[in-house]
């Protein structure tokens, strides 16, 4: 028997796969094409290291958004607890608003987004890279919720450590998840 040597960023992209894998069978077995629905959610069926780099959120009624559940991970790279918090009220002004457009585009198209991010800190360098997936769900025929797996890479020797501190640089395409096509 032989070990495989794998990074950190191989196993969290295979937790990012693994999120897309479980709202696919998800989708599959819905009553109605589309998201599935946000009660068939099972987080005890994703990788248990994906769990601290995961967040719910919900849309409420004003159209913004609320982290539902926010994972350990989270919590400790920008120090406050997250869970419960509007974005508004925890992310600068210019990141909740970067945030509230995936998170309504991703309400927009019905289906999940790949999207990676680099965030700046001073004299614009590149301190953190960020990939997630947002996966849409439906409550009755609307989405209203989205659960983010997220997986990160510091690149400075001395990161940034408050998301809320640094410039999001958003030029970096977004990929919109399409379905496979038949054979």
């Amino acid at each position: 028997m032989s070990l495989m040597r794998r990074t950190a960023d191989q196993i969290a992209l295979d937790d990012l796969e693994a999120l897309f894998a479980h709202w696919r069978a998800l989708s599959a077995t819905a009553s109605e094409p589309g998201p599935p629905p946000r009660r068939a959610l099972d987080p005890t069926a994703l990788p248990a290291t994906l769990l601290p780099r995961l967040k719910i959120a919900v849309r409420e009624a004003d159209g913004g958004w609320r982290y539902r559940l926010v994972g350990t991970a989270f919590r400790d790279l920008s120090g406050i607890e997250l869970s419960g918090k509007r974005i508004d009220e925890v992310e600068s002004a210019p990141y909740a608003r970067h945030l509230t457009e995936l998170f309504d585009t991703v309400t927009a198209e019905r289906r999940p987004i790949f999207c990676e991010a680099r965030y700046l800190g001073p004299g614009r360098q590149v301190h953190r890279k960020v990939a997630r997936l947002l996966t849409p769900f439906v409550s009755g025929a609307e989405v209203d919720t989205v659960v983010i797996g997220a997986r990160w890479t510091d690149l400075a020797a001395d990161p940034v450590t408050s998301l809320s501190m640094l410039d999001v640089d958003s030029d970096l395409p977004v990929a919109i998840v399409e379905p496979d096509s038949p054979a």
